[in-house]
């Protein structure tokens, strides 16, 4: 591959919705993120079915996917080069960490109250957060936004879902039922269908040249485990200390505290320890 030829490229390394703050501005697109998630957020306190609360926990999902890249991208686009890589360590150190803090206030509310106290506590958090960030972050953008990559959004949200689908329905009916195979094959194609479409666009989403950097590719890669990792073990772990060892919410929440405790100064201290650092 040609390194010259793929500097030249734009290269697109935020989701969809990123991309959008990346054109209308990073701050208009967090902080509609926090009101979108705290709105629904308070609404789910008052589902009276399960399917109302799924409703609402996807509109928050929506939310959730509007801060996240939002984040991300401002620390990256305010801070000076020698501090970003300070800003973006303890951006995910949160980000592993903040499960952990979550499921401790989730914890201790459900000592006290019902299970709506844990949305209305969200819904507080994200009010707070959206003042916070309209008032503190600066309202970056792209100086040379590139035109949205419509294929690529489309490619990837129906590969992920599937993936998500997929792992979730194979745990409950079994890898073989044909559902599921459905659904693996599809997030294939989908992947596909991005690396194809992408590599034949001038201003893709996240290009797939990218991929082909040895550093870049360790990097994704590392990341993409770490993160299943630490959310499946929390996923499967809070299940384990409630189910099987009995545990109350709040205390199978404190028992993942050292997690937060190893993960927060970790990340804050690799960037000095790491070789690009000197």
């Amino acid at each position: 591959m040609d390194r010259r030829r793929l500097h030249r490229r734009p290269c697109r390394t935020c989701p969809a919705l990123g991309a959008i703050g990346d054109r209308i501005g990073r701050r208009h697109v967090l902080v509609a993120g926090t009101v979108v998630f705290g709105a629904a957020s308070l609404a789910a306190s008052f589902s009276d079915t399960t399917t109302h609360l799924i409703v609402w926990r996807i509109v928050m999902g929506i939310g959730a996917a509007m801060i996240m890249p939002g984040t991300l991208s401002t620390i990256t686009a305010a801070f000076p080069p020698e501090q970003r890589a300070k800003g973006v360590a303890v951006w995910s150190g949160f980000a592993a960490a903040g499960a952990i803090i979550g499921m401790l206030a989730a914890g201790a509310l459900l000592e006290q109250f019902s299970w709506c106290s844990i949305f209305v506590a969200s819904a507080i958090t994200a009010l707070v957060a959206g003042a916070a960030a309209a008032t503190l972050a600066p309202n970056t953008q792209d100086p040379h936004p590139h035109r949205p990559d419509v294929i690529g959004a489309t490619c990837t949200a129906v590969a992920i879902g599937c993936l998500v689908f997929a792992i979730v329905e194979g745990n409950e009916q079994g890898w073989t039922e044909p559902l599921v195979l459905a659904a693996l094959a599809v997030t294939v194609v989908g992947f596909a269908a991005y690396a194809f479409f992408g590599l034949r666009n001038d201003q893709p989403l996240l290009d797939p040249h990218l991929f082909g950097i040895p550093g870049f590719r360790a990097g994704a890669v590392t990341v993409l485990v770490q993160f299943m990792a630490v959310f499946g073990f929390f996923f499967v772990g809070l299940q384990y200390l409630q189910l099987i060892l009995g545990y109350s919410p709040l205390k199978a929440a404190v028992a993942l505290v050292p997690v937060a405790v190893v993960v927060l100064p970790t990340s804050h201290i690799t960037p000095t320890s790491s070789p690009g650092s000197a």
